[in-house]
This record gives structure tokens, sequence and C-alpha cells, in this order.
């Protein structure tokens, strides 16, 4: 798992299998943080909980279209 800083609020988490990578996106706002896209079921959303498990701000889930590669993760969250 790759993470990669975008900015001063975003962060990219990037997961590579075989010549594909998987992204998820995690934006961390004011009041929530968001995160774009779940991935693969635990493997790619449990370094985004880690990453944020000391921020107290409630997490919302956006997910981009129903692709399973997309919407995966959202049972492990």
């Amino acid at each position: 798992m790759q993470i990669t800083k975008i900015k001063n609020r975003g962060v990219l988490f990037t997961h590579s299998n075989q010549g594909c990578d998987l992204n998820v996106y995690l934006i961390m706002g004011k009041k929530y943080n968001y995160i774009i896209d779940t991935g693969l079921r635990s493997l790619s959303i449990d370094p985004v909980k880690e990453f944020i498990k000391n921020d107290n701000k409630k997490t919302i889930v956006i997910n981009t279209h129903y692709h399973w590669d997309h919407v995966w993760g959202n049972g492990s969250y």
C-alpha cells in the first residue's frame, strides 16, 4: 500500500496488484472525513481506517459508481 499526501487535506491510498492500481481517496474536512470509493474489502479500507483512527470526526463514504472494485470495501467500514 502506497500512501501519498495530496495537498493539506487529501490522502491517496494506492494498492498495486498484478499490474493494476486500485485507489482509495481520503478528504479530511473540517467537520467530516470523506472516503471516495472503498475498494476491495478490508485490504483497501483498513489502511485508511488506521490513518484516521485518532480523528474523532464522522466519516462519509462516497461511491463513484457501483462496480465491485469500488464498493466491496463498504462492508468493512
